[in-house]
């Protein structure tokens, strides 16, 4: 499954595990947050470039990215 997130704050429930995270900034720029189920918080992941990263999310966590510009970022398990 892969997750498109194209939109500023816009967010995703994830179910776990290990993700492929693919990022294009498009002369944005784009920030990952992750957010622990039965949490309010959201938790810096950190700033993504261009470069395919993998990352680990625990069941049950939400990820949403904060961007500027056309900073387009997939998510893929």
């Amino acid at each position: 499954m892969t997750y498109t997130l194209n939109t500023d704050q816009q967010s995703a429930a994830l179910f776990g595990g290990h993700y492929v995270i693919s990022t294009f900034l498009n002369g944005g720029t784009a920030s990952l947050e992750m957010q622990h189920r039965k949490s309010q918080n959201w938790a810096p992941l950190g700033e993504l470039t261009e470069v395919i990263q993998t990352v680990y999310i625990p069941a049950g966590a939400k990820i949403r990215i904060t961007k500027t510009g056309s900073a387009t970022v997939e998510i893929s398990a």
